[in-house]
Protein backbone atom coordinates (compact mmCIF):
# COMPACT_ATOMS: atom_id res chain seq x y z
CA UNK A 1 0.00 0.00 0.00
CA UNK A 2 1.17 3.52 -0.76
CA UNK A 3 0.61 6.58 1.37
CA UNK A 4 -0.16 9.90 -0.29
CA UNK A 5 1.74 12.91 0.96
CA UNK A 6 -0.12 16.11 0.15
CA UNK A 7 1.49 19.48 -0.55
CA UNK A 8 -0.33 22.29 -2.34
CA UNK A 9 -0.39 25.96 -3.17
CA UNK A 10 -3.77 26.55 -1.52
CA UNK A 11 -2.75 24.83 1.75
CA UNK A 12 -5.42 22.13 1.58
CA UNK A 13 -4.88 19.38 4.19
CA UNK A 14 -6.64 16.03 3.87
CA UNK A 15 -8.89 15.19 6.83
CA UNK A 16 -11.14 12.25 5.98
CA UNK A 17 -12.38 10.00 3.23
CA UNK A 18 -16.05 8.99 2.91
CA UNK A 19 -18.57 7.65 0.45
CA UNK A 20 -20.75 10.70 -0.25
CA UNK A 21 -22.80 12.43 -2.94
CA UNK A 22 -22.80 16.15 -3.77
CA UNK A 23 -26.01 17.02 -1.91
CA UNK A 24 -24.67 15.64 1.37
CA UNK A 25 -21.28 17.25 0.78
CA UNK A 26 -22.80 20.73 0.39
CA UNK A 27 -24.67 20.30 3.66
CA UNK A 28 -21.58 19.11 5.56
CA UNK A 29 -19.48 22.04 4.35
CA UNK A 30 -22.12 24.65 5.19
CA UNK A 31 -22.98 23.10 8.58
CA UNK A 32 -19.46 23.58 9.93
CA UNK A 33 -19.39 27.20 8.75
CA UNK A 34 -21.79 29.88 10.03
CA UNK A 35 -24.20 27.48 11.84
CA UNK A 36 -21.26 25.93 13.72
CA UNK A 37 -19.89 29.38 14.58
CA UNK A 38 -23.28 30.45 15.95
CA UNK A 39 -23.19 27.58 18.47
CA UNK A 40 -19.47 27.21 19.23
CA UNK A 41 -18.06 30.66 18.28
CA UNK A 42 -15.62 29.32 15.67
CA UNK A 43 -15.83 27.52 12.34
CA UNK A 44 -14.12 25.85 9.39
CA UNK A 45 -15.81 27.40 6.38
CA UNK A 46 -13.49 26.39 3.53
CA UNK A 47 -13.67 22.81 2.22
CA UNK A 48 -12.54 20.91 -0.83
CA UNK A 49 -14.14 17.55 -1.61
CA UNK A 50 -12.42 15.45 -4.23
CA UNK A 51 -14.18 12.41 -5.65
CA UNK A 52 -12.24 10.02 -7.83
CA UNK A 53 -14.99 7.40 -7.95
CA UNK A 54 -16.37 5.59 -4.89
CA UNK A 55 -14.80 7.58 -2.05
CA UNK A 56 -14.61 11.33 -1.47
CA UNK A 57 -11.55 12.93 0.15
CA UNK A 58 -12.21 15.88 2.48
CA UNK A 59 -9.65 18.72 2.59
CA UNK A 60 -9.61 21.79 4.84
CA UNK A 61 -7.40 24.90 4.80
CA UNK A 62 -4.23 24.54 6.88
CA UNK A 63 -4.41 28.02 8.42
CA UNK A 64 -8.06 27.54 9.39
CA UNK A 65 -7.29 24.16 10.93
CA UNK A 66 -4.52 25.64 13.08
CA UNK A 67 -6.70 28.52 14.30
CA UNK A 68 -9.61 26.17 14.91
CA UNK A 69 -7.43 23.71 16.86
CA UNK A 70 -5.96 26.39 19.13
CA UNK A 71 -9.38 27.88 19.85
CA UNK A 72 -11.12 24.56 20.53
CA UNK A 73 -8.33 23.29 22.77
CA UNK A 74 -8.58 26.44 24.87
CA UNK A 75 -12.36 26.02 24.96
CA UNK A 76 -12.05 22.42 26.14
CA UNK A 77 -9.49 23.40 28.76
CA UNK A 78 -10.97 26.61 30.15
CA UNK A 79 -14.60 27.24 29.12
CA UNK A 80 -16.82 25.93 31.92
CA UNK A 81 -20.04 27.07 30.21
CA UNK A 82 -19.05 24.93 27.20
CA UNK A 83 -18.39 21.98 29.52
CA UNK A 84 -21.83 22.39 31.12
CA UNK A 85 -23.43 22.50 27.65
CA UNK A 86 -21.75 19.23 26.65
CA UNK A 87 -22.47 17.41 29.93
CA UNK A 88 -26.07 18.58 30.42
CA UNK A 89 -27.57 19.76 27.14
CA UNK A 90 -25.70 18.30 24.16
CA UNK A 91 -28.65 16.15 23.08
CA UNK A 92 -30.86 19.25 23.10
CA UNK A 93 -28.94 20.57 20.10
CA UNK A 94 -30.63 17.87 18.00
CA UNK A 95 -34.19 18.37 19.19
CA UNK A 96 -35.34 21.22 16.88
CA UNK A 97 -34.45 19.26 13.74
CA UNK A 98 -35.91 16.03 15.12
CA UNK A 99 -39.18 17.89 15.64
CA UNK A 100 -38.96 19.13 12.04
CA UNK A 101 -38.43 15.54 10.83
CA UNK A 102 -41.43 14.32 12.81
CA UNK A 103 -43.58 16.98 11.14
CA UNK A 104 -42.14 16.01 7.77
CA UNK A 105 -43.11 12.39 8.40
CA UNK A 106 -46.79 13.43 8.63
CA UNK A 107 -46.79 15.41 5.36
CA UNK A 108 -48.10 14.23 2.00
CA UNK A 109 -45.45 15.69 -0.28
CA UNK A 110 -47.31 14.63 -3.44
CA UNK A 111 -49.85 17.38 -2.72
CA UNK A 112 -47.23 20.13 -2.74
CA UNK A 113 -46.58 22.30 -5.77
CA UNK A 114 -43.03 22.46 -7.14
CA UNK A 115 -42.49 25.84 -5.50
CA UNK A 116 -43.77 24.50 -2.17
CA UNK A 117 -41.49 21.48 -2.46
CA UNK A 118 -38.43 23.69 -3.09
CA UNK A 119 -39.45 25.85 -0.12
CA UNK A 120 -39.69 22.69 2.00
CA UNK A 121 -36.19 21.62 0.86
CA UNK A 122 -34.88 25.04 1.89
CA UNK A 123 -36.60 24.79 5.30
CA UNK A 124 -35.20 21.30 5.73
CA UNK A 125 -31.67 22.51 5.00
CA UNK A 126 -31.95 25.44 7.41
CA UNK A 127 -33.18 23.07 10.13
CA UNK A 128 -30.50 20.52 9.29
CA UNK A 129 -27.46 22.81 9.47
CA UNK A 130 -27.31 23.35 13.29
CA UNK A 131 -28.10 19.65 13.67
CA UNK A 132 -25.12 18.92 11.44
CA UNK A 133 -22.97 21.29 13.50
CA UNK A 134 -23.62 19.15 16.58
CA UNK A 135 -22.62 16.06 14.58
CA UNK A 136 -19.46 17.78 13.34
CA UNK A 137 -18.13 18.91 16.73
CA UNK A 138 -16.79 15.64 18.06
CA UNK A 139 -15.39 14.68 14.63
CA UNK A 140 -13.20 17.76 14.47
CA UNK A 141 -11.70 17.86 17.98
CA UNK A 142 -10.53 14.30 18.64
CA UNK A 143 -6.86 15.31 18.77
CA UNK A 144 -7.61 18.25 21.06
CA UNK A 145 -9.60 15.98 23.39
CA UNK A 146 -6.60 13.68 23.75
CA UNK A 147 -4.26 16.60 24.41
CA UNK A 148 -6.54 18.20 27.03
CA UNK A 149 -6.95 14.88 28.86
CA UNK A 150 -3.19 14.33 28.90
CA UNK A 151 -2.45 17.84 30.15
CA UNK A 152 -5.15 17.60 32.82
CA UNK A 153 -3.77 14.34 34.18
CA UNK A 154 -0.20 15.64 33.94
CA UNK A 155 -1.11 18.74 35.95
CA UNK A 156 -2.73 16.46 38.54
CA UNK A 157 0.59 14.55 38.74
CA UNK A 158 -1.14 11.24 37.93
CA UNK A 159 1.31 8.32 37.89
CA UNK A 160 -0.44 6.08 35.34
CA UNK A 161 -1.79 8.52 32.76
CA UNK A 162 -2.50 5.74 30.24
CA UNK A 163 -4.75 3.91 32.71
CA UNK A 164 -6.64 7.07 33.65
CA UNK A 165 -7.05 8.01 29.99
CA UNK A 166 -8.40 4.53 29.19
CA UNK A 167 -11.02 4.91 31.92
CA UNK A 168 -11.96 8.41 30.82
CA UNK A 169 -12.34 7.51 27.16
CA UNK A 170 -14.56 4.46 27.57
CA UNK A 171 -18.19 3.82 26.69
CA UNK A 172 -20.14 4.61 29.88
CA UNK A 173 -23.65 4.54 28.41
CA UNK A 174 -25.19 2.27 25.78
CA UNK A 175 -24.87 3.58 22.23
CA UNK A 176 -27.60 3.07 19.66
CA UNK A 177 -26.10 -0.20 18.42
CA UNK A 178 -26.10 -1.72 21.90
CA UNK A 179 -29.63 -0.41 22.49
CA UNK A 180 -30.77 -2.26 19.38
CA UNK A 181 -28.97 -5.43 20.44
CA UNK A 182 -30.53 -5.31 23.92
CA UNK A 183 -33.98 -4.77 22.41
CA UNK A 184 -33.50 -7.77 20.12
CA UNK A 185 -32.27 -9.81 23.08
CA UNK A 186 -35.51 -9.02 24.92
CA UNK A 187 -37.52 -10.23 21.91
CA UNK A 188 -35.58 -13.53 21.97
CA UNK A 189 -36.87 -14.09 25.49
CA UNK A 190 -40.53 -13.91 24.38
CA UNK A 191 -42.62 -16.88 23.30
CA UNK A 192 -42.35 -17.87 19.65
CA UNK A 193 -45.88 -16.58 19.06
CA UNK A 194 -45.07 -13.10 20.37
CA UNK A 195 -41.67 -12.84 18.72
CA UNK A 196 -43.02 -12.29 15.19
CA UNK A 197 -45.12 -9.22 16.05
CA UNK A 198 -42.38 -7.80 18.27
CA UNK A 199 -39.79 -8.28 15.51
CA UNK A 200 -41.88 -6.28 13.03
CA UNK A 201 -42.01 -3.35 15.47
CA UNK A 202 -38.29 -3.74 16.14
CA UNK A 203 -37.50 -3.59 12.41
CA UNK A 204 -39.56 -0.40 12.00
CA UNK A 205 -37.73 1.22 14.90
CA UNK A 206 -34.16 0.30 13.91
CA UNK A 207 -34.17 -0.13 10.12
CA UNK A 208 -32.69 3.38 9.78
CA UNK A 209 -29.27 2.38 11.20
CA UNK A 210 -27.21 1.88 7.98
CA UNK A 211 -28.39 5.05 6.21
CA UNK A 212 -25.22 7.11 5.96
CA UNK A 213 -26.71 8.99 3.01
CA UNK A 214 -30.16 9.31 1.45
CA UNK A 215 -29.68 6.58 -1.15
CA UNK A 216 -28.51 3.90 1.28
CA UNK A 217 -30.83 0.97 1.93
CA UNK A 218 -32.41 0.39 5.36
CA UNK A 219 -32.10 -2.94 7.13
CA UNK A 220 -34.72 -5.45 6.01
CA UNK A 221 -36.98 -7.55 8.20
CA UNK A 222 -35.02 -10.58 6.96
CA UNK A 223 -31.82 -9.05 8.41
CA UNK A 224 -33.35 -8.79 11.88
CA UNK A 225 -34.98 -12.22 11.55
CA UNK A 226 -31.58 -13.80 10.83
CA UNK A 227 -30.05 -12.17 13.90
CA UNK A 228 -33.01 -13.19 16.07
CA UNK A 229 -32.60 -16.78 14.88
CA UNK A 230 -28.95 -16.62 15.95
CA UNK A 231 -29.96 -15.42 19.40
CA UNK A 232 -32.54 -18.21 19.66
CA UNK A 233 -30.02 -20.92 18.76
CA UNK A 234 -26.61 -19.64 19.89
CA UNK A 235 -26.07 -19.01 23.63
CA UNK A 236 -22.77 -17.29 22.84
CA UNK A 237 -24.62 -14.58 20.89
CA UNK A 238 -26.76 -13.80 23.94
CA UNK A 239 -23.75 -13.87 26.22
CA UNK A 240 -21.88 -11.44 23.99
CA UNK A 241 -24.63 -8.82 24.22
CA UNK A 242 -24.94 -9.30 27.96
CA UNK A 243 -21.17 -8.92 28.31
CA UNK A 244 -21.22 -5.66 26.34
CA UNK A 245 -23.91 -4.25 28.63
CA UNK A 246 -21.94 -5.39 31.67
CA UNK A 247 -18.79 -3.69 30.37
CA UNK A 248 -20.62 -0.38 29.88
CA UNK A 249 -21.89 -0.50 33.46
CA UNK A 250 -18.42 -1.36 34.75
CA UNK A 251 -16.94 1.51 32.72
CA UNK A 252 -19.44 3.92 34.25
CA UNK A 253 -18.57 2.70 37.74
CA UNK A 254 -14.82 3.06 37.08
CA UNK A 255 -15.36 6.60 35.79
CA UNK A 256 -17.22 7.62 38.94
CA UNK A 257 -14.43 6.12 41.04
CA UNK A 258 -11.89 8.13 39.05
CA UNK A 259 -13.86 11.36 39.44
CA UNK A 260 -14.22 10.84 43.18
CA UNK A 261 -10.42 10.79 43.63
CA UNK A 262 -9.47 13.51 46.17
CA UNK A 263 -6.77 15.01 43.94
CA UNK A 264 -9.39 16.14 41.38
CA UNK A 265 -10.87 19.59 41.99
CA UNK A 266 -14.38 20.58 40.82
CA UNK A 267 -13.18 22.37 37.68
CA UNK A 268 -11.13 19.35 36.60
CA UNK A 269 -14.02 17.02 37.41
CA UNK A 270 -16.35 19.01 35.13
CA UNK A 271 -13.73 19.03 32.36
CA UNK A 272 -13.23 15.28 32.58
CA UNK A 273 -17.00 14.63 32.57
CA UNK A 274 -17.22 16.80 29.47
CA UNK A 275 -14.48 14.81 27.71
CA UNK A 276 -16.20 11.54 28.57
CA UNK A 277 -19.53 12.88 27.30
CA UNK A 278 -17.91 13.92 24.01
CA UNK A 279 -16.30 10.51 23.68
CA UNK A 280 -19.63 8.74 24.21
CA UNK A 281 -21.20 11.00 21.64
CA UNK A 282 -18.73 9.82 18.97
CA UNK A 283 -20.91 6.78 18.34
CA UNK A 284 -24.23 8.56 18.82
CA UNK A 285 -23.48 11.03 16.04
CA UNK A 286 -23.87 8.14 13.57
CA UNK A 287 -27.33 7.54 15.04
CA UNK A 288 -28.37 11.15 14.41
CA UNK A 289 -26.86 11.20 10.94
CA UNK A 290 -28.71 8.02 9.96
CA UNK A 291 -32.01 9.25 11.45
CA UNK A 292 -31.78 12.35 9.29
CA UNK A 293 -30.92 10.41 6.12
CA UNK A 294 -33.76 7.97 6.81
CA UNK A 295 -36.44 10.64 7.36
CA UNK A 296 -35.06 13.38 5.10
CA UNK A 297 -34.98 10.84 2.25
CA UNK A 298 -38.70 11.50 1.85
CA UNK A 299 -38.03 14.92 0.30
CA UNK A 300 -35.38 13.62 -2.09
CA UNK A 301 -37.57 10.68 -3.15
CA UNK A 302 -40.32 13.12 -4.11
CA UNK A 303 -37.86 15.37 -5.95
CA UNK A 304 -36.37 12.41 -7.83
CA UNK A 305 -39.82 11.26 -8.91
CA UNK A 306 -40.72 14.70 -10.28
CA UNK A 307 -37.50 15.30 -12.20
CA UNK A 308 -37.46 11.74 -13.55
CA UNK A 309 -34.09 10.74 -12.08
CA UNK A 310 -33.04 7.95 -9.79
CA UNK A 311 -32.43 9.04 -6.21
CA UNK A 312 -28.72 8.28 -6.58
CA UNK A 313 -28.45 10.51 -9.66
CA UNK A 314 -30.46 13.31 -8.04
CA UNK A 315 -27.91 13.49 -5.24
CA UNK A 316 -25.23 14.40 -7.79
CA UNK A 317 -27.07 17.68 -8.50
CA UNK A 318 -26.51 21.06 -6.86
CA UNK A 319 -29.46 22.93 -5.32
CA UNK A 320 -29.71 25.23 -8.34
CA UNK A 321 -29.79 22.27 -10.72
CA UNK A 322 -32.56 20.59 -8.71
CA UNK A 323 -34.66 23.75 -9.02
CA UNK A 324 -33.94 23.95 -12.76
CA UNK A 325 -34.93 20.31 -13.27
CA UNK A 326 -38.17 20.81 -11.33
CA UNK A 327 -39.09 23.74 -13.54
CA UNK A 328 -38.02 21.86 -16.67
CA UNK A 329 -37.90 18.06 -16.16
CA UNK A 330 -36.72 17.58 -19.75
CA UNK A 331 -33.57 19.67 -19.18
CA UNK A 332 -30.56 17.40 -19.72
CA UNK A 333 -27.68 17.47 -17.24
CA UNK A 334 -24.73 15.20 -18.05
CA UNK A 335 -23.93 13.39 -14.79
CA UNK A 336 -21.43 10.92 -16.21
CA UNK A 337 -18.38 13.19 -15.58
CA UNK A 338 -19.43 13.56 -11.95
CA UNK A 339 -19.62 9.82 -11.46
CA UNK A 340 -16.04 9.57 -12.70
CA UNK A 341 -14.88 12.32 -10.38
CA UNK A 342 -15.48 15.86 -9.22
CA UNK A 343 -14.07 18.62 -7.05
CA UNK A 344 -16.56 20.44 -4.85
CA UNK A 345 -15.20 23.70 -3.44
CA UNK A 346 -17.22 25.33 -0.65
CA UNK A 347 -15.80 28.57 0.72
CA UNK A 348 -17.72 31.00 2.95
CA UNK A 349 -21.01 29.42 1.86
CA UNK A 350 -20.25 29.68 -1.88
CA UNK A 351 -20.29 26.43 -3.85
CA UNK A 352 -18.28 25.61 -6.98
CA UNK A 353 -18.41 22.26 -8.76
CA UNK A 354 -15.63 21.17 -11.12
CA UNK A 355 -15.42 18.09 -13.34
CA UNK A 356 -13.30 16.84 -16.22
CA UNK A 357 -10.50 19.13 -17.38
CA UNK A 358 -11.53 21.99 -15.05
CA UNK A 359 -11.21 19.64 -12.10
CA UNK A 360 -7.85 18.29 -13.26
CA UNK A 361 -6.47 21.78 -13.84
CA UNK A 362 -7.54 22.92 -10.39
CA UNK A 363 -6.11 19.84 -8.66
CA UNK A 364 -2.89 20.09 -10.64
CA UNK A 365 -2.47 23.66 -9.48
CA UNK A 366 -3.62 23.22 -5.87
CA UNK A 367 -2.86 19.61 -4.94
CA UNK A 368 0.39 17.78 -5.54
CA UNK A 369 0.38 14.12 -4.56
CA UNK A 370 3.61 12.24 -4.22
CA UNK A 371 3.35 8.47 -3.79
CA UNK A 372 5.68 6.98 -1.19
CA UNK A 373 6.18 3.27 -0.59
CA UNK A 374 5.68 3.46 3.13
CA UNK A 375 2.92 3.60 5.72
CA UNK A 376 3.06 5.70 8.86
CA UNK A 377 0.63 5.87 11.75
CA UNK A 378 -0.30 4.67 15.23
CA UNK A 379 -0.45 1.08 16.43
CA UNK A 380 -3.21 0.43 18.96
CA UNK A 381 -2.43 -3.22 19.76
CA UNK A 382 1.07 -4.50 18.86
CA UNK A 383 1.65 -7.78 17.06
CA UNK A 384 2.04 -9.51 13.70
CA UNK A 385 -0.72 -11.06 11.59
CA UNK A 386 -1.10 -12.51 8.11
CA UNK A 387 -4.30 -12.47 6.14
CA UNK A 388 -6.20 -11.24 3.10
CA UNK A 389 -6.37 -7.44 2.92
CA UNK A 390 -10.03 -6.61 2.29
CA UNK A 391 -10.45 -2.99 1.15
CA UNK A 392 -13.87 -1.61 2.14
CA UNK A 393 -14.63 1.87 0.80
CA UNK A 394 -18.41 1.79 1.23
CA UNK A 395 -20.57 0.52 4.15
CA UNK A 396 -22.57 -1.68 1.76
CA UNK A 397 -19.38 -3.72 1.17
CA UNK A 398 -18.69 -4.61 4.81
CA UNK A 399 -20.46 -7.98 4.50
CA UNK A 400 -17.56 -9.11 2.25
CA UNK A 401 -15.38 -9.53 5.35
CA UNK A 402 -14.30 -13.13 5.94
CA UNK A 403 -12.75 -14.79 8.98
CA UNK A 404 -9.16 -13.59 9.64
CA UNK A 405 -9.30 -10.89 6.96
CA UNK A 406 -7.36 -7.66 7.42
CA UNK A 407 -9.93 -4.89 7.15
CA UNK A 408 -8.61 -1.83 5.26
CA UNK A 409 -11.06 1.08 5.30
CA UNK A 410 -11.15 4.87 5.69
CA UNK A 411 -12.87 4.55 9.09
CA UNK A 412 -15.09 2.06 10.89
CA UNK A 413 -18.65 2.64 12.13
CA UNK A 414 -20.56 1.20 15.11
CA UNK A 415 -22.58 -1.08 12.82
CA UNK A 416 -19.32 -2.64 11.53
CA UNK A 417 -18.56 -4.29 14.88
CA UNK A 418 -20.09 -7.70 14.13
CA UNK A 419 -17.78 -7.94 11.09
CA UNK A 420 -14.75 -6.49 12.89
CA UNK A 421 -14.87 -9.47 15.26
CA UNK A 422 -13.84 -11.67 12.32
CA UNK A 423 -10.76 -9.60 11.50
CA UNK A 424 -7.17 -10.49 12.26
CA UNK A 425 -6.24 -6.80 11.97
CA UNK A 426 -7.78 -3.44 11.11
CA UNK A 427 -6.09 -0.65 9.15
CA UNK A 428 -7.82 2.72 8.84
CA UNK A 429 -6.85 5.89 7.03
CA UNK A 430 -8.12 8.16 9.79
CA UNK A 431 -8.38 8.63 13.52
CA UNK A 432 -6.18 8.51 16.58
CA UNK A 433 -6.29 6.66 19.88
CA UNK A 434 -9.90 7.76 20.47
CA UNK A 435 -11.37 6.74 17.12
CA UNK A 436 -13.97 3.98 16.84
CA UNK A 437 -11.57 1.52 15.22
CA UNK A 438 -8.98 2.01 18.00
CA UNK A 439 -11.50 1.55 20.80
CA UNK A 440 -13.04 -1.60 19.31
CA UNK A 441 -9.60 -3.02 18.47
CA UNK A 442 -8.54 -2.66 22.11
CA UNK A 443 -11.78 -4.30 23.28
CA UNK A 444 -11.36 -7.21 20.86
CA UNK A 445 -7.56 -7.37 21.28
CA UNK A 446 -7.06 -7.09 17.52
Amino acid sequence: MNERTITNTDNWIKQWSRGMKIQRGIFYAIAIGKPFEKIFATSLDSWLYVSRGEAVDFYAKEDQLQTFSIYMKRKLMEDESFSHLIVSNYEQLYQPHLRFLNQLDKMDLAKLSNDELILLLDQYRKSLCPYGSAIWLVVTIEKEMEEVAYETFKNMKVNDIEKWTSTLFSLTQPNYILEEELALLQISQLSAQKQEAALHEHAKKFEYIPLYDYDYEPYSLAYFKKRLDELNTDPNAKNHIAEKEKNVKQNAKKLEQLLSTPIINEKEKLRLRMLNALFNHKDQRSHYRSIDSYMGKKIYDELASRVKLSLSNLLFLTDEEITEKLNNPNKQIDLEPRRKGYALIVEHGRVELLTGKSMQDYLKKNLFEEMKNQITGLSVTPGFVKGVARVILHPSEISKIQQNDILVTPMTRPDYVSFMKKCAAIVTDEGGMLCHAAIVSRELNI
